[in-house]
């Protein structure tokens, strides 16, 4: 982490003393899993957003980038059956996430053309995390869970590489500011981490271990552990697309 800082300090020195313009991206982004992840976990539907400078007399751009999706949401009727013999109904719902907290890294084609196309890197850590609430207003038992809603978290270092193109909308509006949109592609690799799945895989990736969480039934004090999925352990593999807005100031 401290590594990190120091990088992104350093990058934003550079920034400022190039005279650098200030650039925000907003981008819808999708992800399909390649590899052994893609035999577990669904295509990722997310956003990030992208906060960096466009140095002027270089053509780069450097930020940070900060990104969140989701890969998977279920929700099912459990029945659980406490120690004491009583029962209860309720509705778990269970959600998959990930968050990247990146280092960006665009190199423009240096054209005066509306459209100019570039060479993107990035950096950083990237984590997954699952998460379960329990929603049922008609629960007579009052079954709830006793743990954190994050059931299970892992996170690992990830890189990519990748190719787009910034498509300017504003070029003869004289302004101080430009604005448009920004299309682009991406490969995304890095180490093993651990997630969650719903469902056991019908491949030969077997699990690493399972998912439980321990409920409370409130009006006999009784507690009960319930399968919730199943963890995988592979290393971080995606295509991602993305497409968005872009304004430099």
């Amino acid at each position: 982490m401290k590594k990190f800082l120091l990088l992104f300090t350093f990058c934003a020195l550079i920034a400022t003393q190039s005279f650098a313009e200030f650039e925000f991206n907003f981008n819808y982004n999708y992800s399909r899993p390649a590899g052994q992840m893609m035999q577990n976990i669904r295509g990722v539907h997310g956003l990030n957003m992208l906060v960096g400078y466009q140095l002027k007399k270089l053509p780069l751009t450097i930020g940070v980038d900060v990104g969140y999706g989701g890969y998977g949401y279920q929700t099912q009727r459990q029945a659980y059956t406490f120690d004491d013999g009583s029962i209860t109904e309720t509705n778990v719902n269970v959600s998959n996430n990930i968050f990247n907290l990146m280092l960006n890294a665009k190199i423009h084609y240096p054209n005066e053309t509306a459209v100019q196309p570039y060479v993107q890197f990035r950096g950083g850590l990237s984590s997954f995390y699952t998460t379960l609430v329990i929603e049922d207003p008609e629960d007579i038992d009052a079954c709830r869970p006793l743990e954190s809603t994050i059931l299970k978290s892992s996170s690992n270092l990830a890189g990519s590489v990748g190719i787009g193109m910034k498509i300017n909308l504003s070029k003869s509006s004289g302004k101080n500011h430009t604005f448009g949109i920004d299309i682009g592609s991406n490969y995304v690799a890095g180490g093993r981490v651990n997630y969650m799945s719903l469902n056991k895989s019908t491949t030969n990736i077997a699990p690493v271990g399972d998912v439980s969480a321990e409920f409370i039934n409130t009006h006999h004090q009784v507690t009960h552990k319930h399968h919730v999925g199943y963890i995988y352990n592979t290393p971080i593999r995606f295509f991602d697309w993305h497409i968005g807005m872009y304004m430099q100031f």
